[in-house]
């Protein structure tokens, strides 16, 4: 279980070599979903769980006005979160989650969220991140998120006065950020 939710970015971040991972086990449930089968419903307001995406694809669609013509929004895969927002604001779900392939979750419950706020306080906010991101963000994909933090990078690069283009992937800027410490 360390191996497979070492692989989520928020808790890679928080657990970078595992250590301290073992005590959120209790508060989360391993899932398995077959393909096609829909892991979170736009509009649901009864499901209050987030889920650590540990194997797999995730399809998320979302049909705003109901034209039964779902668009959709991106992919998600393993070490992402999905069903975030329904837990932190406690509002309906407002996308699809959809299994591309086989995938295995680690589910956490709004219960158990309120236990992560207590004593987990970093995880809890960078978990409010995302979650105040995607939702301020209409048009918010994994792409849009990612050309969002590259965007950050290239700045952090300009703040320290790296030589990198204003077209070089996050994955060059890391790598110059890296040369630099090093």
């Amino acid at each position: 279980m360390v191996l497979a939710l070492s692989k989520a970015e928020v808790l890679r971040r928080l657990f970078p070599d595992g250590t301290g991972l073992e005590e959120l086990f209790p508060l989360l449930e391993e899932r398995q979903y077959d393909p096609g089968y829909r892991i979170l419903m736009e509009g649901d307001a009864t499901d209050k769980t987030m889920h650590f995406i540990a194997a797999g694809e995730v399809e998320i669609t979302r049909d705003p006005f109901g034209s039964g013509q779902p668009q959709l929004i991106g992919t998600l895969t393993a070490g992402d979160i999905v069903g975030e927002m329904a837990v932190v604001d406690n509002l309906p779900r407002n996308a699809t989650a959809t299994a591309k392939g086989e995938v295995t979750t680690y589910a956490l419950t709004s219960d158990n969220w309120y236990h992560v706020m207590a004593f987990y306080p970093g995880l809890a906010a960078h978990v409010q991140y995302i979650a105040s991101h995607r939702a301020s963000s209409p048009a918010w994909t994994p792409q849009s998120e990612l050309a969002d933090l590259t965007a950050e990078l290239r700045q952090l690069a300009r703040d320290l006065k790296l030589d990198v283009s204003e077209n070089a992937s996050a994955r060059d800027i890391v790598a110059a950020l890296r040369a630099r410490l090093a």
